[in-house]
């Protein structure tokens, strides 16, 4: 599953739902680049680049586990 993420500006928030996640997470940026989010060192460099920019723009959270979805849904929805 693919869910496009126009913007997040908790990191934090957005961090504690991927290491909820049952399946595989992979953040997708606008070149192309994967990042593999259940990594806590791919995580570690994916959020320093972001915090960069102080938001996360425009990228692909593609997730593996079906029940991880409601959790980006409602995250997206409710930025829980």
């Amino acid at each position: 599953m693919e869910f496009k993420i126009n913007h997040v500006s908790d990191i934090e928030k957005f961090e504690k739902m991927v290491d909820s996640f049952h399946g595989e997470a992979k953040l997708v940026t606008e070149n192309g680049d994967q990042m593999n989010l259940k990594s806590k060192l791919s995580q570690f460099a994916a959020f320093a680049k972001l915090f960069k920019a102080e938001t996360i723009d425009n990228m692909i959270l593609r997730i593996s586990d079906p029940q991880d979805c409601y959790q980006v849904i409602r995250y997206l929805e409710c930025g829980t």
